[in-house]
């Protein structure tokens, strides 16, 4: 019997009909889960003519009882934050994060510039966000221009005081 939560095993889930003294080499197979995902065999437990435990995505025996195998996976999603001109993002490097990382990335604006918000898929106007990557994260830290230094960017003064000037 094999039971594999992802992938395609060889031998394939659920009863197999091999003959007593037959030599299985036994694999995981790719797990095509999408965009962001990847699940990778990272061993195996058994019974039977199965060796009880091992890691990797393969093993071999010759069956000479009823047998059973499970595959164990490991699932990691991919982790990007990028950013716009005027910032910088401070956080762990793009690429693969296993399920359940907790992960803090900051946005950091330069001189002349203010953070006007994260797009992606996470929408946020809060400059440090606090995770866990239970899914694929794809980031963009934005900026926007603050020549008076006020802390406001200058398209939003520009849009509701008409000016970079505060209302008299």
């Amino acid at each position: 019997y094999v039971s594999a939560a992802h992938g395609a095993p060889f031998p394939p889930r659920g009863l197999n009909d091999f003959e007593i003294g037959a030599r299985i080499d036994a694999v995981a197979g790719a797990d095509e889960s999408g965009p962001g995902i990847r699940r990778t065999a990272i061993g195996w437990t058994g019974a039977g003519s199965v060796p009880a435990k091992g890691t990797g995505n393969s093993v071999s025996f010759v069956l000479d009882s009823f047998s059973q195998l499970h595959w164990r996976w490991k699932t990691e999603f991919r982790f990007a934050a990028t950013n716009g001109p005027g910032g910088r993002v401070v956080g762990p490097a793009e690429g693969w994060l296993r399920e359940g990382t907790s992960v803090v990335v900051a946005a950091q604006s330069d001189p002349g510039y203010v953070f006007v918000g994260w797009t992606g898929d996470v929408q946020s106007q809060q400059p440090v966000l606090n995770l866990v990557m239970d899914r694929p994260f794809d980031l963009t830290a934005n900026f926007e221009e603050d020549r008076d230094a006020d802390g406001q960017a200058d398209a939003w003064e520009r849009t509701y005081w008409g000016s970079l000037q505060p209302a008299a």
